[in-house]
């Protein structure tokens, strides 16, 4: 028996012979947990933000239980292979901020999921964008540099997000990407708030 990562109510867990062949991992939340989760209706956010992700995001990221990254792994691999990129990117961290949290969580996320990435950008400012309003997210300087010795011209990017609030985040990445004269931009985020 094992627990639920969110709940801590008791797994039951029983491996499919298809599991164990294909590798695939066993349940990590109850039943009860994953129907609190709702499905997005938009194209490039896996989940609706309400009260569970709230309470998912704040374990995971200020909590840091890195443990809840394996918890949408396989729906956001089988999101990831919609797009035809050649670069899967996730928007960084600042370093203050990454020391202070001890792990990029979207970093996390990708790995649980089996997906490479690279980090294209630098985060600018240590400016936390839930600290602003919609106007003051959307009046912010660029939050990006491309690092100094990356070469993307021509490459198709796919940004990976956790979090879709106003998208000034995902704006400012793209606008970076599309200067560097890649050949395309895609984004993804795990939940739509």
């Amino acid at each position: 028996m094992k627990n639920c990562l969110l709940c801590d109510s008791k797994l039951k867990l029983t491996a499919s012979w298809q599991q164990i062949i294909h590798g695939e991992k066993t349940k990590s939340i109850c039943t009860n947990c994953r129907e609190l989760f709702e499905k997005s209706q938009m194209p490039n956010s896996l989940y609706r933000y309400n009260e569970a992700m709230k309470k998912y995001l704040h374990q995971l990221k200020f909590l840091q239980d890195c443990r809840l990254t394996i918890v949408f792994a396989k729906e956001l691999q089988q999101a990831i292979k919609r797009y035809e990129v050649d670069i899967i990117m996730p928007i960084p961290m600042h370093v203050k901020r990454l020391r202070q949290r001890t792990f990029a969580h979207v970093d996390e996320l990708l790995k649980s999921a089996n997906l490479p990435f690279e980090h294209l950008l630098e985060k600018t400012t240590t400016e936390r964008q839930s600290d602003k309003n919609k106007q003051q997210r959307l009046q912010m300087e660029n939050l990006f540099r491309l690092k100094p010795t990356v070469e993307i011209a021509g490459k198709r990017i796919l940004i990976v997000d956790d979090l879709w609030t106003t998208g000034t985040t995902i704006q400012h990445a793209t606008k970076i990407l599309q200067q560097a004269q890649v050949k395309s931009v895609h984004y993804l985020t795990l939940i739509k708030g």
